[in-house]
Order: C-alpha cells, then sequence, then structure tokens
C-alpha cells in the first residue's frame, strides 16, 4: 500500500469493502489516505453504494472475500470494471486473498485478467500458499503505471532475501508449486470436512447454518435467534477465544444475524476435538436458558 500511494494522485480516497479487514483501514489512515466504508451485497461491493461514495479507488477481494467469503461473480466483476474505466483517475486494488483454495467448483478468472484497459493493480501472496514466514508478496502493474513504478521504487529496499527469491523461483519452474498446492488443498478440504462434521454433530446443530465453505480457510456459522456477543463471551468463558462479524465491521450494519467467523487452517484434529467439545459446554447451556426463555 505505501508503495501504491506513490503512484496515485494526491486526492486519493479509497473505498473498503464493509465488513472487511481492519487493518487495512489502519493502516491507509497511518499513510493519510481517507476511505469510505462501502457495503456488500452478497456478490461484492454493492454498486449503488459504491456509485455514490465518490471514492476514487477500491481495496477488494473478488475470490473470497474476508470475512463474508462472498465470491464476486463475473457479471458483478464486469460491472466494477465498468465503474473504474468511466474515469481516468479511478484504479482498482484487487488483493487475491485466498484465491488459491477453492474445494468446488470452478475457479473464477481474476479480475485483472479481465482488465483490458489497465486498470486494476493486483497483489496477492505465498502466505497462505507456502507458509507465513517467507514474507514473499508481488505485485502485477498496469502498462501505464510501470515506468512510474520503476522510478518510485528505488525509495524502498526489499526485505526478502535474494536466496529465498531464486528458491521460490526455481520451486516454481520445476513445477513443485503447482504440486504443493494440490497437497494443500486436499489437507484443508479434508480439515474442513472434519471440522463440518464435528460442528454439525453438536445437538443444536438446527440453531445455525453454515455458510462460505466452499473457498479459503474460514467459513461462517450464522445464527437467527441468539446474540453474537453472548456466543463469543460463553465460549470465551470454556477457553475458545472466537470473533464475530461484527469485529469486522469498519460502520455499522444494521440487521445483520449473529455470525461466528471459523478459521481452520492451523487446526490438527485432536484441537478441533477439544475446541468441539469446549463450545458444546458453553453453547448448549447458552441455548437451553433462550430456548426455556421464549418457551416460559
Amino acid at each position: 500500500v505505501p508503495l501504491v500511494k506513490g503512484l496515485m494522485p494526491e486526492h486519493l480516497c479509497v473505498g473498503l469493502e464493509n465488513p472487511g479487514y481492519p487493518k487495512l483501514s489502519h493502516m491507509y489512515r497511518s499513510l493519510s489516505i481517507p476511505t469510505t466504508p462501502i457495503r456488500l451485497d452478497g456478490n461484492g461491493m454493492a454498486m449503488d453504494a459504491l456509485e455514490a461514495s465518490h471514492v476514487t479507488m477500491i481495496h477488494i477481494t473478488p475470490s473470497h472475500q474476508f470475512p463474508t467469503t462472498e465470491v464476486m461473480s463475473v457479471k458483478k466483476r464486469m460491472a466494477v470494471l465498468e465503474w473504474a474505466n468511466q474515469r481516468d483517475d479511478r484504479w482498482i486494488l484487487e488483493d487475491d486473498y485466498d484465491s488459491e483454495f477453492r474445494f468446488s467448483g470452478k475457479p473464477i478468472p481474476a479480475l485483472r485478467s479481465l482488465d483490458h484497459h489497465g486498470k486494476v493493480i493486483y497483489f496477492n501472496s505465498f502466505s497462505k500458499s507456502i507458509a507465513p514466514s517467507i514474507r514473499i508478496g508481488f505485485v502485477v502493474i498496469p502498462s501505464s503505471l510501470r515506468q512510474k513504478m520503476r522510478l518510485h521504487s528505488w525509495d524502498y529496499s526489499c526485505p526478502v532475501s535474494m536466496i529465498q527469491q531464486m528458491t521460490l523461483r526455481q520451486f516454481m519452474a520445476d513445477s513443485h508449486f503447482e504440486r504443493h498446492l494440490n497437497r494443500m488443498r486436499n489437507l484443508y478440504k479434508a480439515k474442513r470436512d472434519y471440522l463440518m462434521t464435528a460442528l454439525m454433530r453438536l445437538p443444536f446443530d438446527d440453531m445455525f447454518r453454515i455458510v462460505g465453505s466452499d473457498a479459503g480457510l474460514h467459513f461462517l456459522m450464522v445464527f437467527e435467534a441468539i446474540s453474537e456477543s453472548r456466543l463469543i463471551a460463553c465460549a470465551k468463558e470454556k477457553g475458545v477465544l472466537i470473533n464475530g462479524l461484527s469485529q469486522y465491521m469498519l460502520s455499522p450494519i444494521k440487521d445483520t444475524p449473529a455470525t461466528i467467523v471459523m478459521g481452520y487452517s492451523d487446526l490438527e484434529e485432536k484441537e478441533i476435538d477439544d475446541m468441539i467439545s469446549r463450545l458444546n459446554a458453553a453453547w448448549t447451556l447458552l441455548f437451553r436458558r433462550y430456548l426455556h426463555k421464549t418457551m416460559s
């Protein structure tokens, strides 16, 4: 983001997905770049809200939105590109977060691959696909910005060693990366299936539904008739720290049901079993109280 700032005009204002990744708004604020939260409509940013926002750049995660798990359709991607094409000072930052891990259906092409007017700045990293410790990311700049990028990038030094970069290059050139991704997809799919099966065996499985499990490394548990804050508090009492969707809202969103963000990439089966046991103890009592109150 600091590097991209140098490529953009001074009047830059960035539209952020709401709900979205909280650190993004903090990052832009630290760079004195104004931001505007833009609501989602189940298919990425709502176009009416985007048009009314007067932002000049949007930072989006179309492949697997965090935390809602929404995957932007091709039709919506074309609409977003059309929004950017209407003015010379409009740009799109495509954060291809979690795009490598899709467990069903055909992958949707990156927004950058549909861009014929050089409006999309694409970036990704190998933190999820290989390991967070290597700290290697990359950016694909439109041709119109490349010369400016070369001049501006001299002010920055690369923190990643050349040995790591060359090793990764050879790893990909020898087709090891593709095989590695296939192994990791199978591993994460097995973890996802194990966790979902355990959740659906809970005695109160009719009190929630699972959303967004087809891609990425997290899904949502949506509860229609209970407080999100109570779900989080009761889980914490049993030693389970979980986050709710409201914790990722940049501005309040009305009529949002209680939603728990359930990540699983770091969990082993033994840890899943322990977590489910603790959630069972915490939430069974909570739902008994709720049912007793509604029936009395």
